[in-house]
């Protein structure tokens, strides 16, 4: 499954090979490995507020990674073969996560602010045909 994953994915330019099962293969145990290992003793103290701004981007990143990430490191290797796919997808992520920094920014943390308030104020407000069924029953 994953073979053709790759094949799908992979940009190769005339007379290249596509990239190696085995090295897409390492690479993906190699991310999960590190993912298992945020939840061990060394990682847990790790703390900063770069944490919380990665923390923030993942969504955006979701939101925006294989509609925008995946065709611009196609185009890239398009564009400029001898780039190379490893560069290509690294300035691909680098774009990618710059897009969804601004979509953080400029979406969702003024969104945010007043869906919270909106939100909040409702949750306050007593429901009027709560209040209704509540003054029948006595």
């Amino acid at each position: 499954m994953l073979d053709l994953r790759v094949a799908e994915h992979a940009a190769v330019p005339a007379g290249e090979g596509r990239p190696s099962w085995a090295v897409c293969a390492l690479v993906l145990t190699l991310c999960l490995g590190l993912l298992a290992l945020t939840v061990t003793d060394p990682f847990t103290r790790v703390s900063g507020r770069w944490l919380v701004t990665a923390g923030a981007l993942t969504y955006p990143f979701y939101l925006v990674h294989q509609s925008l990430g995946i065709p611009l490191a196609k185009g890239l290797i398009q564009a400029f073969p001898t780039l190379g796919p490893l560069p290509s997808m690294a300035l691909s992520v680098v774009g990618t996560l710059g897009l969804s920094l601004l979509v953080h920014r400029l979406v969702e943390r003024p969104l945010g602010r007043r869906l919270r308030r909106r939100l909040t104020l409702d949750m306050r407000r007593p429901d009027p045909a709560a209040h209704l069924s509540l003054t029948r029953a006595r």
